[in-house]
Protein backbone atom coordinates (compact mmCIF):
# COMPACT_ATOMS: atom_id res chain seq x y z
CA UNK A 1 0.00 0.00 0.00
CA UNK A 2 1.23 3.09 -0.84
CA UNK A 3 0.28 6.21 1.31
CA UNK A 4 1.22 8.70 -0.92
CA UNK A 5 -1.37 7.52 -3.29
CA UNK A 6 -3.82 5.84 -1.24
CA UNK A 7 -4.75 9.24 0.90
CA UNK A 8 -5.99 11.34 -2.15
CA UNK A 9 -7.91 8.62 -3.34
CA UNK A 10 -9.68 8.05 -0.33
CA UNK A 11 -10.45 12.11 -0.09
CA UNK A 12 -11.41 11.90 -3.60
CA UNK A 13 -13.81 9.43 -2.51
CA UNK A 14 -15.36 10.70 0.30
CA UNK A 15 -15.85 14.00 -1.47
CA UNK A 16 -17.99 12.21 -4.20
CA UNK A 17 -19.64 10.31 -2.31
CA UNK A 18 -20.82 13.98 -0.58
CA UNK A 19 -21.58 15.48 -3.77
CA UNK A 20 -23.84 12.23 -4.74
CA UNK A 21 -25.49 12.78 -1.15
CA UNK A 22 -25.90 16.11 -1.56
CA UNK A 23 -27.46 15.93 -4.91
CA UNK A 24 -30.89 14.45 -4.12
CA UNK A 25 -32.12 17.71 -5.04
CA UNK A 26 -31.24 17.43 -8.47
CA UNK A 27 -34.06 14.45 -9.10
CA UNK A 28 -36.83 16.33 -7.84
CA UNK A 29 -40.09 15.84 -10.13
CA UNK A 30 -38.54 12.49 -11.84
CA UNK A 31 -38.78 8.77 -11.54
CA UNK A 32 -34.94 9.14 -11.06
CA UNK A 33 -34.95 9.11 -7.50
CA UNK A 34 -34.48 5.31 -6.95
CA UNK A 35 -31.25 5.61 -9.60
CA UNK A 36 -29.96 8.34 -6.63
CA UNK A 37 -30.60 5.90 -4.23
CA UNK A 38 -28.77 3.95 -5.88
CA UNK A 39 -26.31 5.35 -6.77
CA UNK A 40 -25.44 7.04 -2.67
CA UNK A 41 -25.38 3.44 -1.76
CA UNK A 42 -22.93 2.08 -4.19
CA UNK A 43 -20.36 5.28 -3.74
CA UNK A 44 -20.94 4.11 0.33
CA UNK A 45 -20.55 0.71 -0.16
CA UNK A 46 -17.41 1.21 -2.55
CA UNK A 47 -16.20 3.64 0.18
CA UNK A 48 -16.47 1.12 2.61
CA UNK A 49 -14.11 -1.11 0.63
CA UNK A 50 -11.75 1.26 -0.25
CA UNK A 51 -11.02 2.16 3.17
CA UNK A 52 -11.60 -1.58 4.74
CA UNK A 53 -9.00 -3.45 2.11
CA UNK A 54 -7.12 -0.61 0.29
CA UNK A 55 -6.28 2.21 2.72
CA UNK A 56 -6.14 0.18 6.03
CA UNK A 57 -5.54 -3.43 4.87
CA UNK A 58 -7.81 -4.49 8.00
CA UNK A 59 -9.64 -7.54 6.01
CA UNK A 60 -8.01 -10.83 4.77
CA UNK A 61 -8.08 -11.41 1.20
CA UNK A 62 -11.10 -13.63 1.36
CA UNK A 63 -13.20 -10.81 2.78
CA UNK A 64 -11.67 -8.64 0.58
CA UNK A 65 -12.72 -9.67 -2.71
CA UNK A 66 -16.38 -10.46 -1.63
CA UNK A 67 -16.69 -7.03 -0.99
CA UNK A 68 -15.78 -5.57 -3.82
CA UNK A 69 -17.55 -8.11 -5.45
CA UNK A 70 -20.48 -6.65 -4.06
CA UNK A 71 -18.96 -3.00 -4.67
CA UNK A 72 -19.13 -4.06 -8.30
CA UNK A 73 -22.42 -5.19 -8.43
CA UNK A 74 -23.94 -1.83 -6.43
CA UNK A 75 -22.02 0.15 -8.75
CA UNK A 76 -24.05 -0.99 -11.33
CA UNK A 77 -27.42 -0.45 -9.95
CA UNK A 78 -27.71 3.34 -10.84
CA UNK A 79 -27.88 3.05 -14.54
CA UNK A 80 -29.74 -0.32 -14.93
CA UNK A 81 -32.36 1.50 -12.58
CA UNK A 82 -32.49 4.34 -15.04
CA UNK A 83 -33.65 1.72 -17.79
CA UNK A 84 -36.77 1.15 -16.06
CA UNK A 85 -37.70 4.51 -15.11
CA UNK A 86 -41.08 5.02 -16.49
CA UNK A 87 -44.15 5.35 -14.62
CA UNK A 88 -45.55 3.02 -13.65
CA UNK A 89 -42.98 0.45 -13.81
CA UNK A 90 -40.45 2.34 -12.02
CA UNK A 91 -42.37 1.42 -8.57
CA UNK A 92 -41.63 -2.03 -9.13
CA UNK A 93 -38.24 -2.03 -11.78
CA UNK A 94 -36.21 -2.84 -8.23
CA UNK A 95 -38.47 -6.33 -7.46
CA UNK A 96 -38.32 -7.90 -11.11
CA UNK A 97 -34.67 -6.28 -12.38
CA UNK A 98 -32.48 -4.92 -10.23
CA UNK A 99 -32.58 -7.68 -7.24
CA UNK A 100 -32.77 -10.61 -9.46
CA UNK A 101 -30.24 -9.28 -11.39
CA UNK A 102 -27.73 -8.60 -8.24
CA UNK A 103 -28.50 -12.03 -7.15
CA UNK A 104 -27.51 -13.40 -10.41
CA UNK A 105 -24.19 -11.50 -10.38
CA UNK A 106 -23.42 -12.84 -6.98
CA UNK A 107 -24.10 -16.34 -7.30
CA UNK A 108 -20.70 -17.76 -7.51
CA UNK A 109 -20.14 -16.35 -4.21
CA UNK A 110 -23.30 -17.23 -3.02
CA UNK A 111 -22.07 -21.05 -4.49
CA UNK A 112 -19.08 -21.01 -2.44
CA UNK A 113 -20.40 -19.59 0.73
CA UNK A 114 -22.79 -22.71 0.93
CA UNK A 115 -20.35 -25.19 -0.39
CA UNK A 116 -18.79 -24.40 2.74
CA UNK A 117 -15.47 -23.19 0.88
CA UNK A 118 -15.89 -19.75 2.42
CA UNK A 119 -15.17 -16.26 0.35
CA UNK A 120 -11.65 -17.26 0.31
CA UNK A 121 -12.30 -19.39 -3.28
CA UNK A 122 -14.28 -17.02 -5.21
CA UNK A 123 -12.63 -16.25 -8.39
CA UNK A 124 -14.35 -15.22 -11.98
CA UNK A 125 -13.89 -17.14 -15.10
CA UNK A 126 -15.11 -15.97 -18.15
CA UNK A 127 -18.57 -17.04 -18.92
CA UNK A 128 -19.22 -15.84 -15.45
CA UNK A 129 -18.32 -12.41 -16.21
CA UNK A 130 -20.75 -12.48 -19.18
CA UNK A 131 -23.24 -10.64 -17.15
CA UNK A 132 -21.17 -7.95 -15.24
CA UNK A 133 -20.04 -7.09 -19.60
CA UNK A 134 -23.69 -6.93 -20.55
CA UNK A 135 -24.66 -4.96 -17.53
CA UNK A 136 -21.82 -2.42 -17.90
CA UNK A 137 -22.72 -1.98 -21.50
CA UNK A 138 -26.57 -1.25 -21.16
CA UNK A 139 -26.01 0.86 -18.51
CA UNK A 140 -22.76 2.98 -19.47
CA UNK A 141 -24.05 2.87 -23.21
CA UNK A 142 -27.44 4.56 -22.43
CA UNK A 143 -25.27 7.87 -21.93
CA UNK A 144 -22.84 7.40 -24.94
CA UNK A 145 -23.54 10.71 -26.54
CA UNK A 146 -25.24 12.42 -24.42
CA UNK A 147 -23.27 15.30 -22.14
CA UNK A 148 -22.21 12.13 -19.47
CA UNK A 149 -20.38 10.03 -21.41
CA UNK A 150 -17.10 10.91 -20.21
CA UNK A 151 -18.59 9.81 -16.87
CA UNK A 152 -19.83 7.11 -17.76
CA UNK A 153 -16.92 5.88 -19.48
CA UNK A 154 -14.88 6.25 -16.56
CA UNK A 155 -17.76 4.49 -14.32
CA UNK A 156 -17.35 1.57 -16.67
CA UNK A 157 -13.38 1.85 -16.25
CA UNK A 158 -13.77 1.68 -12.61
CA UNK A 159 -15.88 -1.70 -13.34
CA UNK A 160 -13.23 -3.16 -15.41
CA UNK A 161 -10.37 -2.45 -12.84
CA UNK A 162 -12.47 -3.90 -9.93
CA UNK A 163 -13.58 -7.13 -11.81
CA UNK A 164 -10.28 -7.94 -13.18
CA UNK A 165 -8.46 -8.19 -9.29
CA UNK A 166 -11.51 -11.32 -9.08
CA UNK A 167 -10.54 -12.74 -12.26
CA UNK A 168 -7.51 -15.62 -13.16
CA UNK A 169 -6.49 -13.79 -16.27
CA UNK A 170 -2.90 -13.30 -17.23
CA UNK A 171 -3.64 -9.72 -16.98
CA UNK A 172 -4.77 -9.59 -13.53
CA UNK A 173 -1.94 -11.99 -11.89
CA UNK A 174 0.83 -9.57 -14.16
CA UNK A 175 -0.84 -6.37 -12.55
CA UNK A 176 -1.07 -5.28 -8.74
CA UNK A 177 -4.46 -6.17 -7.10
CA UNK A 178 -3.93 -2.71 -4.93
CA UNK A 179 -3.32 -0.61 -8.21
CA UNK A 180 -5.93 -1.93 -9.96
CA UNK A 181 -8.59 -0.92 -6.99
CA UNK A 182 -6.70 2.37 -6.59
CA UNK A 183 -7.43 2.86 -10.76
CA UNK A 184 -11.06 2.37 -10.37
CA UNK A 185 -11.45 4.37 -7.05
CA UNK A 186 -9.87 7.24 -9.31
CA UNK A 187 -11.73 6.70 -11.84
CA UNK A 188 -15.21 6.50 -10.08
CA UNK A 189 -14.06 9.92 -7.79
CA UNK A 190 -13.34 11.20 -10.99
CA UNK A 191 -16.83 10.39 -12.80
CA UNK A 192 -18.79 11.86 -10.42
CA UNK A 193 -17.07 15.24 -9.84
CA UNK A 194 -17.32 15.49 -14.25
CA UNK A 195 -21.43 14.66 -13.56
CA UNK A 196 -21.43 17.23 -11.43
CA UNK A 197 -19.38 20.29 -13.58
CA UNK A 198 -21.89 19.00 -16.14
CA UNK A 199 -25.10 19.47 -14.80
CA UNK A 200 -24.35 22.41 -13.23
CA UNK A 201 -22.67 24.17 -15.66
CA UNK A 202 -24.97 27.01 -18.03
CA UNK A 203 -27.17 25.20 -20.41
CA UNK A 204 -26.56 24.75 -24.15
CA UNK A 205 -29.74 26.01 -25.37
CA UNK A 206 -32.07 29.16 -24.02
CA UNK A 207 -35.43 27.95 -22.28
CA UNK A 208 -37.82 26.67 -24.57
CA UNK A 209 -38.23 23.01 -26.50
CA UNK A 210 -34.81 22.51 -27.00
CA UNK A 211 -33.93 22.54 -23.95
CA UNK A 212 -36.36 20.73 -22.72
CA UNK A 213 -35.42 17.62 -25.35
CA UNK A 214 -31.87 18.26 -25.12
CA UNK A 215 -32.08 18.21 -20.86
CA UNK A 216 -34.48 14.77 -21.09
CA UNK A 217 -32.06 13.37 -23.35
CA UNK A 218 -28.96 13.96 -21.37
CA UNK A 219 -30.94 12.97 -18.28
CA UNK A 220 -32.43 9.80 -19.31
CA UNK A 221 -30.18 8.36 -22.03
CA UNK A 222 -30.46 7.53 -25.41
CA UNK A 223 -32.63 4.63 -24.96
CA UNK A 224 -36.17 6.55 -23.75
CA UNK A 225 -34.83 9.94 -25.73
CA UNK A 226 -34.97 7.64 -28.74
CA UNK A 227 -38.38 5.72 -27.59
CA UNK A 228 -39.62 9.02 -27.32
CA UNK A 229 -37.88 10.78 -30.36
CA UNK A 230 -39.59 8.16 -32.59
CA UNK A 231 -42.88 8.15 -31.52
CA UNK A 232 -42.88 12.44 -32.06
CA UNK A 233 -41.35 12.06 -35.61
CA UNK A 234 -43.99 9.81 -36.42
CA UNK A 235 -46.46 11.97 -35.12
CA UNK A 236 -45.06 14.95 -36.74
CA UNK A 237 -44.78 13.53 -39.84
CA UNK A 238 -48.24 12.32 -39.58
CA UNK A 239 -49.64 15.85 -38.73
CA UNK A 240 -47.37 17.62 -41.34
CA UNK A 241 -45.23 19.55 -38.49
CA UNK A 242 -42.41 19.95 -40.86
CA UNK A 243 -40.47 19.55 -37.60
CA UNK A 244 -38.31 16.81 -35.85
CA UNK A 245 -36.34 15.60 -33.15
CA UNK A 246 -32.66 15.72 -33.30
CA UNK A 247 -30.29 13.83 -31.63
CA UNK A 248 -30.07 16.71 -28.15
CA UNK A 249 -31.79 19.43 -30.57
CA UNK A 250 -35.06 19.99 -32.59
CA UNK A 251 -34.68 20.76 -36.31
CA UNK A 252 -37.14 22.27 -38.23
CA UNK A 253 -37.72 22.34 -42.46
CA UNK A 254 -35.91 24.86 -43.86
CA UNK A 255 -38.53 27.65 -45.01
CA UNK A 256 -41.09 27.38 -42.33
CA UNK A 257 -42.95 30.54 -42.23
CA UNK A 258 -43.29 32.15 -38.60
CA UNK A 259 -46.82 31.30 -38.20
CA UNK A 260 -46.85 27.84 -39.11
CA UNK A 261 -43.50 27.54 -36.62
CA UNK A 262 -45.38 28.76 -33.73
CA UNK A 263 -48.59 27.13 -34.58
CA UNK A 264 -46.28 23.68 -35.05
CA UNK A 265 -44.16 23.86 -31.88
CA UNK A 266 -48.00 24.61 -29.89
CA UNK A 267 -48.35 21.25 -30.91
CA UNK A 268 -45.32 19.52 -30.31
CA UNK A 269 -44.90 21.15 -27.01
CA UNK A 270 -48.16 19.58 -26.29
CA UNK A 271 -47.04 15.50 -27.41
CA UNK A 272 -43.79 16.17 -26.03
CA UNK A 273 -45.65 16.75 -22.73
CA UNK A 274 -47.99 14.06 -22.32
CA UNK A 275 -45.04 11.55 -23.47
CA UNK A 276 -42.52 13.01 -20.57
CA UNK A 277 -45.04 12.78 -18.10
CA UNK A 278 -44.49 9.18 -17.77
CA UNK A 279 -40.48 10.52 -16.46
CA UNK A 280 -40.91 13.75 -14.86
CA UNK A 281 -43.62 15.77 -13.55
CA UNK A 282 -44.88 19.25 -14.76
CA UNK A 283 -42.61 21.38 -12.52
CA UNK A 284 -39.48 20.02 -14.60
CA UNK A 285 -41.19 20.60 -17.65
CA UNK A 286 -41.91 24.16 -16.70
CA UNK A 287 -38.46 24.88 -15.20
CA UNK A 288 -36.72 23.94 -18.74
CA UNK A 289 -39.58 25.79 -20.91
CA UNK A 290 -39.79 29.31 -18.93
CA UNK A 291 -36.52 29.28 -17.49
CA UNK A 292 -36.95 29.38 -13.84
CA UNK A 293 -34.45 26.62 -13.20
CA UNK A 294 -31.46 26.96 -14.43
CA UNK A 295 -29.58 24.09 -13.55
CA UNK A 296 -30.17 20.69 -15.78
CA UNK A 297 -30.98 17.74 -13.70
CA UNK A 298 -28.12 15.23 -13.28
CA UNK A 299 -28.24 11.60 -14.32
CA UNK A 300 -26.60 8.75 -11.56
CA UNK A 301 -23.09 8.18 -12.26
Amino acid sequence: MNPILAIPATLMLLAALGIVARSAHRFEHTTLVTSWRWAAAALAACSATWILDGLFQSLSPEWGRLLWLVSAIFLLCPAISVLGARRPGVRVWNWFVLFPLAAVLGWPALTIWRSGGGPGLLQFEGPALIGFVLATVMGVGNYLGTRYRAAALLVALAESCWLLTLTSFDLARAADPWMLRLAGVAGLATAVFIANRAAARDPRFPPGLDRLWSDFRDTFGIVWAQRVQERINARAAEQGWRVRLDAGRIEWEPGVSPSIKQEAAAELEQALRWLLRRFVDEAWIESRIDGRDSNPHQPAP
